[in-house]
């Protein structure tokens, strides 16, 4: 589920859809959602929202890289040290990709990154 969604709203899965429901076939089977926007993940960021938007997209847009190196890629004024500091803050190998991080571990690195002072 993408984290963005999941930031702003708790998915529920409301139906599964078989893949013979479509035409041509796909090769998994779907789901319908609910997207209950009135309980957005507890660990929000209201005053780093436009950060987390912002490393979450940096960190997918190099999905073949580290997270350490994407996040380098994406701010570039943002030195090695410090972001191999606030990946061990976070409990966060910075030798990972962005797919296997949570949405917990993707709002430590935002706030930690914003108490570092490089945006």
């Amino acid at each position: 589920m993408n984290l963005l969604v999941k930031y702003h709203a708790h998915p529920r899965p409301l139906l599964e859809v078989s893949k013979d429901a479509f035409s041509p076939k796909p090769n998994v089977n779907s789901m319908v959602i609910e997207l209950d926007f009135e309980t957005p993940h507890p660990g929000r960021l209201l005053n780093n929202e436009r950060y987390f938007k912002k490393i979450v997209k940096g960190a997918f847009a190099h999905r073949r890289k580290t997270m350490v190196n994407s996040l380098k890629e994406m701010s570039p004024s943002l030195d090695r040290e410090t972001l191999l500091e606030v990946m061990k803050k976070c409990g966060t190998d910075p030798g990972r990709r962005a797919e296997t991080l949570d949405i917990d571990e993707f709002l430590c690195l935002t706030s930690a990154l914003a108490d570092s002072d490089w945006w």
